[in-house]
Order: structure tokens, then sequence, then C-alpha cells
């Protein structure tokens, strides 16, 4: 089992005796333990301390050595992860907190320069509440899976690439893997285009999988990004249409289950309500449209005039929020207004420098 690391610990990251495994070619080159954190091996042993970007801890304690800077009244000021590892995680903290008019409503406590938008209005609700009661947030691994990062400019770059590949192509999805790096910082994969045979009755779909993105992104892997093509089928039996689904599929509901965030779906507006694009009419159509369908009969083909590219966000639970991509856009460039704004806002409510 080449390059692989192997361990068994405890809730906050110290390793359970006799469970751990670890290639030989690996021991001194792989520096970073529970929660992507850095390993203070010399210290005091393996796998017993860490240190994250602005503190460091034992896992066998679960507490950290330096007080809190934002000391919380329901707390002790030395501890970690709220005291629920299994619930709350901090790489490095989790962001800033932007609502979806691109507003400020909260932050985690540490100043690490990372943003989310929050997608929701109930974890938003509670993010203001959390942060006028104890000046600061922690969110949960579900209501993580309600946020999306604030997406850089390459990534607002490969967004756009996705669209513009399936587009192309006319039958196939395209896709990327976002995360972060060894450091923490965010990251996104390069665009793959689909190859997999697909499900669902959509099997001359080439589809997206994650897989090659994953191993791009060094660090956590926290959400994928795919789309749908905009496609019709006509379906000899009952002589009926179908439209690529602008929701998304069990298969990529699956793939959400092991994601830290919100995973995006690129798709097409559609004029149906139907699930996966079933139970429309001809009427829904152009002539253009059912003439290729009909003489491509049960397969895919690729609609002949584009409307609205849309986006939308889903975790396991179903879809958070779907919008115009171009609202979308508008969304996130007040948030990087408001990001260059708050800058230093944290070092003075707190007095802390980085």
């Amino acid at each position: 089992m080449p390059n692989s690391i192997l361990k068994s610990s405890y809730p906050f990251g110290s390793v359970l005796q006799g469970r751990s495994w670890t290639e030989p070619s690996l021991t001194a080159a792989y520096r970073f333990g529970m929660n992507g954190q850095e390993k203070e091996d010399e210290v005091d042993g393996a796998d017993n301390i860490y240190s994250a970007e602005y503190w460091m801890y034992d896992s066998r304690l679960g507490r950290r050595f330096n007080i809190d800077p934002i000391p919380k009244l329901f707390e002790s000021v030395y501890s970690c992860f709220s005291n629920n590892p299994i619930s709350n995680i901090d790489p490095l903290g989790n962001a800033d907190f932007y609502n979806l008019k691109g507003k400020y409503i909260g932050w985690d406590g540490n100043d690490n320069g990372q943003n989310m938008i929050v997608l929701d209005k109930t974890t938003a609700k509670s993010i203001k509440q959390q942060t006028r009661e104890n000046k600061t947030s922690a969110l949960t691994t579900e209501q993580l899976q309600n946020c999306t990062p604030v997406p850089s400019n390459e990534t607002e770059a490969k967004l756009v690439k996705v669209y513009t590949n399936t587009e192309a192509a006319g039958v196939m999805e395209s896709g990327f893997v976002g995360g972060d790096d060894k450091a923490g910082n965010p990251t996104a994969s390069s665009v793959y285009n689909g190859t997999d045979a697909g499900n669902n009755g959509n099997e001359d779909v080439p589809k997206f999988n994650p897989g090659k993105g994953n191993s791009e992104v060094t660090g956590t892997v926290k959400y994928n990004v795919h789309s749908h093509p905009y496609v019709i089928k006509y379906q000899t039996v009952g002589q009926s249409y179908a439209i690529g689904a602008d929701q998304p599929s069990p298969s990529d509901n699956e793939y959400s289950k092991k994601s830290v965030n919100a995973d995006i779906l690129l798709s097409y507006e559609t004029n149906t309500l139907g699930e996966n694009g079933e139970g429309v009419t001809e009427d829904d159509f152009s002539k253009e449209d059912k003439n290729k369908a009909k003489a491509n009969p049960n397969k895919w083909v690729s609609r002949t005039a584009l409307t609205k590219r849309t986006i939308s966000f889903y975790n396991p639970k179903g879809v958070l929020k779907k919008m115009d991509y171009s609202d979308f856009k508008k969304v996130v460039d007040k948030t990087k207004v408001n990001i260059t704004k708050n800058k230093g806002l944290h070092q003075k409510k707190t007095g802390t420098k980085n």
C-alpha cells in the first residue's frame, strides 16, 4: 500500500495505541495530522502536539497552551473546538461569514483571511446570534454544508470555463474540485470534462468524476462543482420529451455527503417543474429542437438556443439555493468589496496582530 498513512484516533486527535501504520517513506515527509494542522512531534512525541496558525494544543487533553484572545463566558479560555471536535471542525478557523446580500454577519474568532457565503437564513441567523452573544461563531459540520467559500478570481474563471466546456461539447458534464492546500489556503483543481457513463437514463452523457480533482487538492477537499448540459431527448416509449435536469441527481447527492461545504451545480434555466426534466410537453421546445431529438430517438442531444446560466448550491438534504449565475456574480462582487473594507476589523476588536 504505497504512499499511505492509516490511523485511528481519539476525538481530539490523539492516536490510539497500536492502531496506526505509516509508509516508511512518508514518516518524515508528511507533517500534518488532525484537521490538517501541523504536528509538533519534537515537543512531546508523535501525534500528541498540534499547531494551527494562531494556537497550539495537546491532543491528549483537548486543550490549547495559550489563552483564547476572545474569551467566552460559557467555556474555558483553553478549550478547543468548543469542546466538541466531532461536530465542530476548525482547520485554521472557519471564516468570516457573509450573507447572500454580501453583508458581513460574523466570524469564528480567527483572522485568517478565509471567507464564506452563508446560503440559508437559519444558519445566517445562528451566526448573527452567536456573534452578538459571544463575539464569535462556531459552526457544526451540518451548518458548514450550508455555506460556500467566496470564490477567488481564479475560481470564478473556472466556473465560467465549466459552462463554456459544457456548451462547446453539447452533451457532456464538466467540473472541478475545491478545497485547501496543505497550508490551509483556498485552492481548486483543474477543470475536467466528463468521461464516466451516467445513470438514471443519462447513459449517453459523459459524467464528471471528482476523482482526478481530489488528487490535486493537497489539503482538505471541501466541495465539488459540476455541470448538467442543456439537452433534450425524444423517448419513443410514450412518445414524450425530456430535458436535462437543473437539479442534482442521486449520484450527485451521494458525492455531497463527503463534502465539507455545499456542492455546486451549474446548469440552465428550464421551464418545467418536473424532476430531472421530465413531464414537459412539445410546446416547451422549438421546432428545430424537436426535429433534432426525433432524428436521434432515446438519446440526449444538445438544444439549440441556450437559456440563462443558473447555479445551484446543494448538500445531502437537497438544494439550498438556486439563482441566475449573473445574480450570484453580483453577490460575490459585493462580498469582495466588503471583505476589502473589513481588513483589520478583527485586530481592532481584539487588539491582536498577525
